[in-house]
């Protein structure tokens, strides 16, 4: 006989990374309920302090299990965002507020191939301007199609095949009536040498509509390049790889330590305040780094990376966090 209790759980979680400066820290403190009204739904949320401002958002995401149904969401955010410039006084807060809704596709039993459209509203208005120039407030309206072919295999210290992303969102910010148009794909790879030994490549790819700043990818240490600026490089077209070799060591019935050799790359091309692109810039660190892994906490780890930054500056980043970097 089996015998099956539901349970009531809220799961927390946090996270944590450092950036150049003491401004540049990520934080974030979430919690969810993958089980709310007893349907296998994820209610949650999470506040946040990152890109030198607060931030928050609150979802609910109908379990995508069944392959034969449609499987809705929907979510209410609030970001902002510092936004300043090199060579240029000019500097404002970004505020956007709103929400978005969607669905996940059905889709083919067995296969890795998933689809999502969705929908996505906000107001986007600024703060605390510095400089000759005041952008222009707006309401953004934008919908997206995302396509993934899944086939990774998550583990603490070995994870295994990979996972490929294709987002494409056509948009507009109302009022202005400027394009706002973006494209991204992501790439995830883990090539497991041994159960404690992996291979870990993630490469990322984005092109925005240029001619403003407001709409634009963001590279920096805390998610891109270790050693580079934060909040700094407002790109309207860049490209993003990671690579690490990571080795670990039970000490442990369930902990593990890991040693990691990384290297980081990128090219971007940002936009200064009126949304004008410059040069292309490259970017290059590598460095060592230490996980400390309780396996009994999925997604949680204690890291140390020592990175050195060789282009476009020389410059040296102790970071930590409490998550891989990716």
């Amino acid at each position: 006989m089996v015998r099956l209790r539901k349970k009531f759980t809220l799961t927390p979680s946090i996270n944590l990374s450092t950036g150049r400066t003491l401004a540049d820290t990520y934080l974030k403190l979430g919690v969810d309920q993958y089980n709310a009204f007893g349907r296998a739904a994820d209610l949650g949320g999470y506040a946040s302090y990152s890109e030198r401002a607060p931030n928050a958002e609150l979802w609910y995401f109908e379990h995508a299990y069944d392959p034969h149904r449609l499987a809705p969401f929907v979510g209410a955010v609030y970001f902002t965002s510092s936004l300043r410039f090199d060579q240029s006084d000019a500097a404002w807060m970004r505020r956007r507020a709103g929400g978005y809704a969607g669905v996940y596709l059905p889709y083919g039993y067995g296969s890795p191939l998933r689809f999502q459209v969705g929908l996505t509203v906000n107001d986007e208005a600024y703060y605390d301007i510095e400089g000759p120039l005041t952008p222009r407030r707006g309401v953004f309206l934008g919908q997206w199609i995302e396509a993934t072919w899944d086939a990774f295999t998550f583990r603490d210290l070995a994870a295994s095949g990979f996972r490929v992303t294709l987002n494409v969102q056509p948009g507009v910010l109302i009022g202005p009536a400027q394009p706002r148009h973006r494209a991204e794909v992501r790439f995830l790879q883990g090539i497991a040498l041994s159960e404690t030994t992996v291979i870990m490549f993630q490469a990322i790819g984005d092109l925005y509509t240029s001619g403003n700043p407001n709409w634009s990818a963001l590279v920096g240490s805390v998610s891109g390049v270790r050693g580079l600026s934060d909040a700094y490089y407002r790109d309207h077209v860049q490209a993003v790889g990671n690579l690490e070799f990571r080795q670990a060591w039970r000490f442990a019935d369930r902990w593990a330590l890991q040693g990691v050799l990384f290297s980081d790359a990128a090219v971007f091309r940002s936009m200064n305040e009126r949304g004008h692109p410059g040069g292309w810039v490259h970017a290059l660190s590598g460095g060592v780094g230490a996980r400390l892994i309780p396996t009994f906490l999925a997604g949680l780890v204690l890291r140390v990376d020592s990175a050195w930054l060789t282009t476009p500056d020389s410059t040296w980043l102790l970071q930590t966090g409490l998550n891989q970097y990716f």
